[in-house]
């Protein structure tokens, strides 16, 4: 059960995530600085995501 909440809640951050970079692209008007750091800020964020989601799933499956 902890695993499907972890997996959700994963996946919910990285379409938050996602929806901000798509907003970004939005204001960057094709900017391709603004593009830029906005993709860099998407991959930061899903790396955190990522790590967190595998320390979540780590720690239940330690109990």
């Amino acid at each position: 059960m902890e695993e499907k909440a972890i997996d959700a809640a994963y996946s919910a951050a990285i379409q938050a995530q996602y929806m901000v970079l798509f907003q970004a692209v939005i204001m960057a008007k094709g900017d391709a600085a603004a593009e830029a750091h906005a993709q860099a800020v998407f991959k930061t964020s899903a790396e955190i995501a990522k790590k967190t989601r595998d320390l979540a799933l780590q720690a239940v499956a330690a109990t």
